[in-house]
């Protein structure tokens, strides 16, 4: 009995959701079929195969020309349909098969009962001459991409087999439903294979299967497949336990050939393996992001706190005062994404807020993507209601390639923990927040409210459209922004207010009182742009996440839940006035009593000893650098053409001087390079001395202090605290070919103009220490408090977090734990 395509991948994303694998096996005959039913097998499959493995012979008959391989799966399928009730049925279908039309053959197999289809027999088991002979002569993997869109296209459940990132991508595109990485052939029992990977390798490919499937943003997919050979394998083998860490995070469709009770028997054992000790009763996890609270401003400024907020993290909790990130491109994306992954960008692949991608020949955003929609999306062009038609493109977590602490509390808890990540950015929300996070959310200008992807919800919950409906945001309209202290002397302790190379922000002007309308009569997008360039974007946040707690009971559930917020306002103000500034200095003030607030409500809502918090920052900020060169300081701007028309007029003139100029740039993305590979292979030259050329002409421009080539980084070729910096920021499938790291306090930018509406005179990026250095502040049961002084990098908090929670850590997370912090 055919079963409805929705019916089945609710049911597939409920067992994600609850953390339990998908399981889905070969049957050949009525016997095997009905046994696997009973078995609680999730998927049947009917390959053509089957019919000779249930003659005695191995599994690649299938491939040979033995018989009809379609018309095989077609007469199979009158002996196993019948008998199976419930569990939907796939054929696998030859999509190369030149004697049919396959589409009307797939209406076939869909008036047969089957409920979805699978590419089998495939090309991508063929490699070699004969591989290319068949692609050449139009007998390729295409076709096989062209029927799962065919059956996609009908209402079938797609669950095509992939074996490289182009045909993931290619069949992502084609509307496949669930990919499966090809792990090898059969192998144990008299007829499997006797060549196969270890299982070592076969996790080493797992894992490249995850980041491969995560960057083709695809949302329901497997992470991995294996056979029953692998099963056999791994039943006792000491890397197990790791193993299942991994194979839990995600989607698993394990394909037990012919063997599903014996593989059902393997995975219980497997699964009670990777179980997760118990841990201390804490039943709400918090961490709190400052986006671009520089380390030096807790100590410099704490005589301003308060007490209730700072103070009491650093009395109660463990002060870090030592925490540098280790790697140089200290950004937004990459920050968010480091500190919950334990890693650095050169492992969990997002090396900033957007980066060129060579696929696509576009610059793509860290967690952009055109598969989701915005949640709720805007009214269509021709809705003459409309009053606004940007385009927006959707987001997703998608490009991030390692689990978080949140992926991990989520897989302890079995899906039963509540995940919530809330900020004014999209980036900086979806990047704490675990892959299957219920609860995302970010503040749109567009529409003065809240909003979330489709890749969460297709729908806002009425908590969130009732905060929205507040229009809370609207009441701030015309309220200048204001000094929090009148009572304290800001000049003292930051500088004066009227400074020239200062921004004036959304209309807002360079001093205070700050007009708070973005320069309009009306309440519009500029006024929603102007309060998140004011403490209003923070106070805005923290009276969202007091409403979530509350709607969603966070701490009061059996597990513990996760809360993350990342307080965007602080580096919107930061990149305007400048970390000198006294709008610098009230936004920290004013950090100060949210935390508090924040605080406070923990401890009456949760209860205290029954939380833990974690307090840190995705990166630091430079100087203004008019204001630092006033200072005595060597800054300046550098032209952003130095990359671009220079570099290319240097290029030409060193590799084809009197000739026609080319394109010797494909993209410059950050203060990364990427060379037109093209152009290189037309003349012939290697792309290792082209990179060498450019980076050591490079280092002879005015505030250039170094460069690095994709060959040095990949050969580790150099060594040293900068190269080693650049290596953690260095992802080979997203990096360009050169990297240029700027002297301290320089920037690539244009002279700002006075005269215009300035609001981003100074960033981040680099390895120098105003760049890296971050507060890290944690608080809990069982953490010692006091200062401590010795070096930690922020992904440090995934460590603290995972061993407060007695939780396993995520599988990249690399950062010590520090010693003598727990009692």
């Amino acid at each position: 009995m055919s079963v409805p395509r929705q019916q089945i991948l609710e049911r597939l994303r409920a067992q994600i959701a609850a953390g339990k694998p998908i399981i889905g096996g070969g049957a050949g005959t009525g016997i095997s079929a009905k046994c696997a039913e009973a078995g609680g097998i999730d998927l049947i499959i009917i390959y053509n195969s089957g019919r000779f493995r249930m003659a005695g012979r191995g599994s690649l008959s299938g491939m040979m020309p033995y018989g009809d391989a379609n018309q095989i799966v077609m007469e199979m399928a009158r002996e196993v349909l019948p008998v199976v009730k419930k569990t939907p049925v796939l054929a696998g279908v030859c999509g190369t098969d030149p004697f049919r039309i396959i589409k009307l053959f797939l209406r076939e197999v869909q008036a047969a009962g089957f409920s979805g289809v699978q590419n089998f027999p495939t090309v991508g088991l063929i490699d070699g001459q004969f591989r290319q002979n068949l692609e050449e002569t139009e007998m390729g993997y295409g076709l096989e991409v062209e029927m799962i869109r065919a059956a996609a296209e009908l209402g079938l459940l797609t669950c095509p087999y992939i074996f490289n990132e182009d045909e993931a991508r290619d069949m992502a595109k084609a509307g496949a439903h669930i990919l499966i990485p090809h792990m090898g052939l059969t192998t144990k029992g008299s007829i499997g294979a006797q060549t196969a990977m270890t299982l070592e390798l076969h996790l080493a490919q797992y894992q490249r299967n995850r980041r491969l499937l995560r960057r083709v943003e695809h949302r329901a997919v497997a992470d991995g497949s294996c056979d029953y050979g692998l099963c056999a394998q791994v039943q006792g083998h000491p890397l197990l336990r790791n193993t299942m860490k991994g194979f839990r995070r995600g989607f698993l469709l394990l394909f037990l050939m012919f063997a599903p009770l014996i593989g059902l028997e393997h995975l219980e054992c497997l699964l009670a393996a990777g179980d997760e000790s118990d841990g201390p009763k804490i039943r709400l996890a918090v961490i709190v992001v400052f986006d671009q609270m520089r380390g030096d401003y807790l100590e410099k400024w704490k005589d301003l706190f308060e007490g209730g907020g700072f103070k009491r993290l650093q009395q109660d909790g463990a002060w870090f005062t030592n925490c540098h990130y280790p790697y140089s491109d200290t950004l937004t994306a990459p920050g968010h994404a480091s500190l919950v992954t334990g890693t650095s960008p050169y492992k969990h692949g997002i090396i900033a807020n957007s980066w060129y991608d060579r696929a696509s020949g576009e610059i793509v955003g860290a967690v952009e993507s055109e598969r989701y929609h915005i949640v709720p999306q805007l009214p269509a062009k021709n809705d003459k209601n409309a009053t606004n038609t940007t385009k927006e493109l959707g987001a997703s977590p998608l490009r991030r390639c390692e689990e978080s602490i949140g992926d991990v509390i989520f897989r302890r808890s079995k899906g039963r923990a509540k995940i919530v990540s809330l900020s004014i950015k999209d980036r900086a929300a979806i990047l704490l927040a675990a892959l299957r996070a219920q609860f995302v959310y970010w503040f749109s200008t567009l529409r003065g409210g809240f909003v979330t992807s489709s890749y969460y919800q297709d729908d806002l919950p009425g908590w969130v459209r009732d905060f929205n409906k507040r229009k809370l945001p609207d009441t701030w309209f015309g309220k200048d922004w204001t000094r929090i202290r009148e009572d304290r002397d800001y000049a003292k302790f930051s500088g004066p207010d009227n400074v020239s190379f200062e921004g004036i922000g959304i209309a807002q002007g360079r001093t205070f009182p700050h007009p708070m309308k973005g320069g309009l009569q009306q309440i519009g997008q500029n006024y929603y742009e102007a309060l998140t360039f004011s403490p209003r974007g923070s106070e805005l946040l923290l009276d969202f996440a007091k409403t979530a707690i509350d709607a969603e009971k966070l701490g009061k559930n059996e597990v513990t839940d996760l809360l993350c917020l990342s307080f965007s306002s602080n580096d919107l103000i930061g990149h305007c006035w400048g970390p000198d500034s006294q709008e610098v200095l009230d936004i920290t003030l004013r950090s100060d009593r949210l935390m508090k607030e924040l605080l406070d409500t923990l401890d009456a809502k949760v209860g205290k000893g029954r939380y833990v918090i974690a307090v840190s920052a995705d990166h630091g900020i430079c100087p203004i650098p008019e204001v630092a060169k006033s200072q005595g300081k060597d800054a300046g701007r550098v032209d952003p053409e130095l990359l671009k028309s220079q570099a290319v007029a240097h290029l030409q003139e060193t590799f084809a001087r009197n000739k026609k100029t080319l394109p010797w740039i494909e993209a410059t993305a950050g203060q990364w390079v990427y060379l037109n590979r093209g152009v290189l292979r037309e003349l012939g030259l290697e792309q290792k001395v082209v990179e060498r050329e450019l980076a050591d002409w490079l280092v002879k421009q005015p505030g250039i202090q170094d460069a690095f080539t994709r060959s040095q980084l990949q050969s580790k070729e150099g060594q040293g605290p900068l190269v080693e910096s650049v290596r953690k920021s260095f992802f080979p499938e997203a990096s360009g070919d050169v990297r240029v790291l700027l002297k301290p306090h320089h920037l690539f930018s244009n002279p700002p103009k006075s005269s215009r509406s300035e609001y981003y005179l100074t960033t981040h990026g680099s390895p120098h220490p105003y760049d890296t250095h971050v507060p890290l502040l944690v608080m809990g049961p069982g953490i010692q408090p006091g200062v401590k002084s010795e070096r930690v990098t922020p992904q440090t908090l995934t460590t603290i977090l995972a061993k407060s929670l007695s939780l396993s850590l995520p599988s990249a997370a690399e950062a010590p734990l520090p010693k003598g912090l727990f009692r």
